[in-house]
């Protein structure tokens, strides 16, 4: 059960997605940092995190909370879908990928606590 309402967790592919969201951003974290050529500690120095945060978000063992979510994306110079969701920038979402963003976003968040 998730902690929202007595709700059970989603099974099927969006169980699964929902799983293996903090491991996908982390790969996309790892690529946008690698592409400015940062390690993880620059990385951290710019969020004011420590570096060992930095690797535990790059191995998906946690996903970052959402303040860190928007300052990623403000260092790393790409929108949140793009770092959340992999969408490529300079594409605009569609209105059900908006809401499916945001639906993660939510999950995501109540995973965090």
């Amino acid at each position: 059960m998730d902690r929202s309402a007595g709700k059970a967790a989603p099974d099927g592919p969006e169980a699964v997605q929902t799983k293996e969201l903090p491991a996908a951003m982390g790969r996309r974290i790892v690529q946008l940092r690698k592409r400015r050529e940062w390690s993880q500690g620059e990385l951290a120095r710019w969020l004011g995190v420590t570096r060992e945060r930095v690797g535990n978000w790059e191995r998906g063992d946690h996903a970052p909370p959402l303040e860190a979510l928007v300052a990623l994306g403000e260092v790393l110079r790409v929108p949140l879908d793009e770092l959340v969701a992999g969408k490529r920038k300079g594409r605009w979402l569609g209105e059900e990928e908006r809401k499916r963003v945001a639906g993660l976003l939510a999950e995501l968040s109540e995973i965090l606590g």
